[in-house]
């Protein structure tokens, strides 16, 4: 928040618990969202240098420092894949059979509003690579879309196979990093 934005609400604060119910007010408004406004438009042209810069950033300002220290750069990622997929694969799976909706069975569907939230509270990317910023700055556009897929998934009930899989990030608990089997 800009110190004209703290002050121009503590203003705005004091006129409301006086009563005071004027145009001045509602130029306040008007000034805090113009402000806001601005404040935004100037991180989007600060980010456009790309998100490595972005969190380069960041860190200087929080004080945090970026050590690299993941679990990939001390195991290979394929032996890890193929410690996961051994633990993670059950051999008595079946797929199961789509029941039969009875006629004027009411099926549930997604909202586009709960999806664009969803979207908008994305904390990681899945395993399609896009980065969440990406899901988040689109939300509007893509939530029509992901919701009509989704719906469709529900009725026909059928998930997608690219939606089943998932990135799994190994955090060691204890021992050294270079054994897969310290989780």
């Amino acid at each position: 928040m800009t110190p004209l934005v703290k002050y121009l609400c503590k203003t705005r604060n004091k006129q409301l618990r006086k009563g005071i119910s004027t145009e001045l007010q509602e130029k306040i408004n008007k000034l805090i969202r113009e402000n806001q406004i601005r404040a935004v438009k100037d991180e989007n042209r600060k980010s456009k240098r790309g998100s490595k810069e972005w969190w380069r950033t960041v860190n200087k300002i929080t004080g945090r420092s970026t050590n690299d220290n993941r679990v990939s750069s001390v195991i290979d990622p394929q032996q890890m894949n193929t410690f996961f997929q051994r633990i993670n694969t059950d051999t008595q799976y079946i797929t199961p059979v789509p029941l039969l909706i009875p006629e004027g069975t009411s099926i549930p569907t997604v909202d586009e509003n709960s999806v664009k939230n969803a979207m908008l509270n994305l904390k990681r990317t899945g395993t399609e690579g896009l980065p969440f910023w990406l899901w988040k700055d689109f939300a509007a556009y893509l939530a029509p879309v992901l919701t009509r897929l989704l719906n469709l998934s529900l009725e026909q009930q059928c998930v997608p196979n690219i939606w089943k899989l998932a990135n799994l990030t190994p955090i060691p608990k204890k021992g050294s990093m270079q054994v897969v089997l310290n989780r």
